[in-house]
């Protein structure tokens, strides 16, 4: 219950919950997802199945749990749950260029992954040789770790990359 009420439960910017229970929260998702539909009757329709799957625990990423249907108290937010950046070249202006897009990505509320197999150390010829994110991005990891409720961040400071790794999530 705390980690649905803390991470999921929509909330009002004043902290007022505004999913009453989880169900409520079901709800909001269900009918969120079935918006696409072109008419009512296939929103009704789908929003009744997805509604019942997620209440048979068919129940999507968290970004999507937190974010959908919640535009009115969270206009600035997305649904994608990771998105996957492009290749980085070995620059200091494309890293830092990187930086900058992880910082508008997460700031509406998606995961970033990365791909640092393309920087390599100084005369690297072997992908067993990848690096760990460079500097820059480690500050900035370290940095949103500390604002963003998103643990896998941790990630690229604590860990070496695998060489073979197409997209890292940071």
């Amino acid at each position: 219950m705390d980690i649905w009420s803390t991470k999921y439960r929509l909330k009002a910017k004043d902290g007022t919950p505004v999913d009453k229970d989880i169900d409520g929260t079901y709800q909001r998702v269900a009918r969120a997802l079935a918006e696409i539909e072109v008419t009512p009757e296939l929103q009704e329709k789908w929003e009744e199945r997805f509604l019942w799957a997620l209440r048979h625990g068919a129940i999507p990423a968290g970004r999507i749990t937190s974010n959908a249907g919640a535009q009115a108290h969270k206009p600035a937010t997305s649904t994608i749950n990771c998105t996957v950046s492009g290749t980085i070249h070995d620059s200091m202006n494309e890293i830092l260029g990187k930086v900058h897009e992880a910082g508008l990505t997460l700031k509406a509320g998606c995961g970033i992954g990365y791909e640092f197999s393309t920087l390599r150390p100084k005369g690297a010829t072997s992908a067993a040789l990848a690096p760990t994110p460079p500097a820059p991005c480690r500050s900035w990891i370290s940095t949103t770790r500390c604002v963003s409720p998103s643990p896998p961040l941790a990630d690229a400071v604590a860990h070496r990359w695998p060489p073979l790794m197409s997209a890292t999530r940071m």
